[in-house]
């Protein structure tokens, strides 16, 4: 697949987005408006929790957390 000419054009274009803009929008991924919606306030929900129930999932190093790599 990686020796697509199109492919390699695609993720040549994702990588420079977020190098050079930092982000980059998918569209017609045909994810439903519902479901990221729900993601959405479980995600309000998580960050709306106490510090300490943050950490019992906490990811560390040593578990493959590896950050912005």
């Amino acid at each position: 697949m990686a020796e697509d000419a199109g492919v390699a054009e695609v993720v040549e274009k994702i990588d420079r987005a977020c190098r050079d803009v930092g982000f980059f929008y998918v569209f017609g991924h045909g994810i439903s408006e519902g479901l990221m919606k729900k993601v959405k306030e479980m995600t309000h929900q998580f960050f709306e929790l106490p510090y300490e129930e943050k950490l019992k999932i906490k990811i560390t190093p040593a578990a493959g957390y590896r950050g912005y790599q």
